[in-house]
């Protein structure tokens, strides 16, 4: 069960991947020796080098400095990112951001006149 969860994960981020060219990396582009684990240095050289890329193409990272850092992704806490974490991760803060889309704006169109119906 836990292997069909990561395959579903894994086939909606890369088609996320190839519909919005400015997701979120994915775990080959982490993994620059391609030894199957993410390091935190090759973690955070990749995020160093995607924000510059950003910054060059005029579209600057919003809020890069609230950021995840490598920690928040080492669930075992081993210094290790393996796939499955990256991708549960990734996902986790997906979620979150569509939960937290549109708060703090305010009630919409306020409550409205009574009177006018």
């Amino acid at each position: 069960m836990k292997n069909i969860k990561l395959v579903l994960l894994t086939l909606a981020l890369g088609t996320l991947a190839v519909a919005a060219p400015n997701s979120q990396p994915t775990f080959e582009e982490y993994d620059s020796d391609k030894n199957g684990i993410v390091t935190m240095e090759e973690f955070d050289n990749s995020k160093m080098k995607r924000m510059t890329q950003r910054a060059e193409e005029g579209m600057p990272m919003r809020n890069a400095g609230n950021s995840p850092v490598f920690s928040d992704f080492d669930k075992d806490g081993d210094g290790k990112l393996t796939k499955e974490e990256l991708l549960l991760m990734q996902q986790e803060r997906m979620n979150n951001r569509q939960q937290n889309m549109g708060k703090g704006m305010g009630n919409g169109m306020g409550k409205g006149n009574k009177n006018m119906m």
